[in-house]
């Protein structure tokens, strides 16, 4: 990719990721200071849906990193979006209070912890604890939500005197640098290698950190509160329909070259086939030209030592296939004494220099 492209496509995903988020607060807190829109389904809608995209994406992810060996850090991603998906799904259901706001705080704390996991090392992202990562971070989220909503009393406070405690400012805060730490991973493979998956999760993850930090900025049910939820949720859709374009893609290479092998291997079939017929029709003709001849029959295979003389070969010789077993030695010890060194000799000149065999010998 040319260095203008580089750029360009660099400072769209800046824009989109932090100037049109910012701009669109600003102008809801000065426009719009006083709209307050409190509409619990609608937002249980934007929220469930997030969450089945987030868990989406992560079977994507989990399915793709069979495939692509190189990309180990699918997994932190993976289980980053598992443990959203699950946290927001459980926030959806929550009526407004102390674990509505509970469970969309430890939801971004949980995402961005497990998403900063993308520097790890990829030693440290390959075996079975990885592989079943996935699967444990969805049920000890969703043992959490169900704990949560069960015991909400003994939750730590999140709102006091209609303000954000300090954990809960705390947690959005840890969430969303570990988001900006995840952001800057994609940034520089993004720089490195030019791939479009890069750009997307960049835009994503630096988006879902400044919602983080800008977290005690909102108010509940004003616009900017509805202008992050809207966002969030179009992040999750474009990143959803990219991965599954990109997994359907893979599947379809994957299915034509599964076809083109079957079509290779039965095109092998039928050619063996083939030449096992002509191999038996011309090994029938052989047999059918050695039964009508009169003449007897050997042949020495150099490289294994086997030797084979025909019924006919032993039958003008005198001798029965026990007295003249399939060894060169048969023929060798009976040559005529003066025939022997001239045609051993014309034997090793055949072999040694490729001189054309023909002798006449008695035996």
């Amino acid at each position: 990719m040319s260095r203008p492209r580089l750029f360009w496509r660099s400072v769209v995903g800046l824009a989109l990721a932090l100037i049109v988020p910012l701009a669109g607060c600003v102008i809801a807190d000065v426009v719009y200071p006083d709209v307050v829109y409190a509409q619990i389904p609608l937002h249980s809608l934007v929220e469930s849906l997030g969450g089945l995209a987030a868990l989406a994406i992560a079977a994507i992810l989990v399915a793709e990193r069979e495939r692509r060996e190189s990309h180990d850090f699918y997994v932190c991603m993976a289980v980053a979006l598992m443990g959203m998906g699950v946290l927001d799904a459980f926030h959806a259901a929550t009526q407004p209070g102390n674990s509505f706001v509970w469970l969309h705080t430890l939801a971004t704390f949980v995402g961005g912890a497990l998403f900063a996991t993308v520097w790890c090392p990829s030693e440290w992202l390959r075996g079975k604890a990885a592989r079943w990562s996935p699967l444990l971070i969805l049920a000890a989220t969703s043992a959490v939500g169900v704990l949560s909503i069960a015991f909400s009393e003994y939750l730590p406070p999140m709102i006091e005197a209609g303000q954000f405690t300090r954990a809960a400012r705390f947690l959005n805060f840890a969430g969303g640098a570990g988001f900006l730490a995840a952001g800057s991973f994609f940034i520089l493979r993004y720089h490195r290698y030019q791939e479009e998956e890069d750009w997307l999760f960049a835009v994503h993850t630096v988006l879902f950190g400044a919602a983080g930090l800008l977290f005690e900025f909102s108010a509940m049910w004003d616009l900017a509160w509805w202008w992050w939820h809207l966002l969030r949720l179009a992040a999750y859709v474009v990143a959803l329909v990219y991965a599954a374009r990109k997994f359907w893609e893979a599947e379809r290479a994957a299915s034509q070259a599964n076809r083109q092998l079957a079509d290779l291997n039965r095109g092998l079939d039928d050619l063996v086939a083939q030449r096992t017929n002509e191999l038996r029709a011309t090994e029938e003709r052989y047999r059918l030209s050695v039964r009508g001849s009169n003449d007897g029959l050997w042949d020495w295979n150099v490289t294994t030592g086997e030797v084979f003389y025909s019924a006919r070969f032993r039958e003008l010789l005198g001798y029965s296939e026990q007295e003249f077993p399939d060894l060169f030695d048969s023929f060798e010890s009976r040559l005529h004494p003066d025939d022997h060194a001239h045609t051993l000799a014309a034997v090793e000149a055949h072999l040694q220099r490729h001189e054309p065999y023909d002798v006449e010998y008695r035996l």
